[in-house]
């Protein structure tokens, strides 16, 4: 979880705050650091400054919501899909974008040109494409059963990297719920929220006889449904 996440969530919460309050809600983070947080937010226009006080605009909501869906993740029926795509070198920033886009919807590379994953809604990925204008450079195939490969050690997924994005989460997450509460509980839950489901992102979800007995997705999920009422 990054200082740029809990600045937005902690002004999220809040509505509109002062420069000076924002720095105290997120102690032990320096007022430099803060101040330099909310300034990036500004240039991404994702917070708004006036009078010396910070609020939230209209896409620093839908940022933080568009990362909430990936908790939608946990307990669904997802199919697989194949994504088949060949983009020339002349476009390779897009291709870029195009495989960092599929690599936070849970997808995996088994070659070059070939991505595996499982997703919600189709939906979301082909708004990737469109976004991107890759229509014509990209197939997507419904895959009935991936069980065969996903019983080898072939995956194509990373998740040393996974465990260790829900290894802080649960850092976190089990220290706030064993503290006292107070006045900061709340937003630093909603902080834990954004972390859980930024960890999330990058987690196919198997289905639980698949995973290793290493995976710690199960672990974060139960601790994100403590963390829950600790928002309100």
């Amino acid at each position: 979880m990054s200082l740029i996440d809990d600045v937005l969530i902690a002004v999220e919460d809040k509505q509109q705050v002062g420069l000076d309050e924002l720095h105290n809600l997120l102690n032990p983070a320096t007022k430099q650091a803060v101040f330099s947080a909310v300034g990036r937010l500004n240039k991404r226009n994702f917070l708004r400054q006036s009078t010396g006080e910070v609020s939230i605009t209209e896409k620093g909501k839908d940022y933080i919501y568009s990362n909430l869906d990936a908790i939608k993740k946990f307990g669904q029926k997802r199919p697989f899909l194949l994504v088949i795509f060949e983009i020339p070198e002349s476009q390779k920033v897009t291709r870029e974008k195009f495989r960092t886009s599929l690599n936070q919807l849970g997808f995996g590379s088994l070659k070059r040109g070939v991505m595996l994953g499982a997703v919600a809604s189709q939906n979301d990925l082909m708004k990737v494409v469109d976004q991107l204008g890759l229509k014509d450079r990209v197939a997507v195939l419904n895959v009935e059963s991936a069980a065969p490969l996903l019983k080898t050690r072939f995956l194509p997924w990373h998740f040393d990297k996974i465990n260790q994005g829900y290894q802080k989460f649960i850092d976190r997450a089990e220290q706030l719920i064993n503290s006292r509460q107070n006045e900061t509980t709340r937003i630093k839950a909603k902080q834990l929220v954004l972390q859980f489901a930024r960890a999330s992102k990058l987690d196919p979800i198997l289905p639980e006889d698949l995973n290793d007995r290493s995976y710690l997705g199960s672990k974060a999920h139960e601790l994100y449904i403590k963390l829950k009422p600790l928002c309100y």
